[in-house]
């Protein structure tokens, strides 16, 4: 998951793109203490992935002020162990209001600049997204 254009800022479209160690490629993940985990920037947490719109098929993830709303919550659970500890792994995202809809690269594209958006869950290729943690330490 990266932002588009590495553009740092709200209303900016989320899409895939291969790992370079951009800023725009890492994220910090928040238990939102009700319905899941918020997803925001690593380097500026006042900013997360959102829905544009409604939850529904086919809506985009952008960049929006972090509001730990329904549009910014999901669940996220390793595949092949279906926990969610943080681990290295393969991961599925889903909403946390509704876990039939998941994060995915739209249409299974796998070039660079790709939209990403949700879609009901199938457990497709494009519905599954590699995780490193990595320990970071704030000042």
């Amino acid at each position: 998951l990266t932002v588009k254009d590495n553009n740092l800022q709200q209303g900016s479209e989320i899409v895939q793109y291969d790992y370079q160690g951009l800023d725009s490629q890492k994220w910090i993940l928040r238990d939102s203490g009700k319905n899941g985990w918020v997803i925001s920037l690593l380097s500026n947490p006042q900013i997360s992935i959102s829905i544009k719109g409604n939850i529904e098929n086919g809506a985009k993830l952008i960049l929006s002020r972090t509001q730990d709303n329904d549009k910014q919550k999901y669940r996220i659970s390793n595949v092949s162990t279906d926990q969610s500890k943080k681990e290295n792994g393969i991961y599925k995202i889903v909403m946390g209001v509704d876990s039939n809809k998941a994060i995915e690269v739209a249409g299974s594209a796998t070039e660079n600049n790709a939209k990403v958006d949700i879609w009901d869950f199938g457990n497709a290729t494009a519905q599954k997204f590699n995780f490193e943690y990595k320990e970071f330490v704030t000042q």
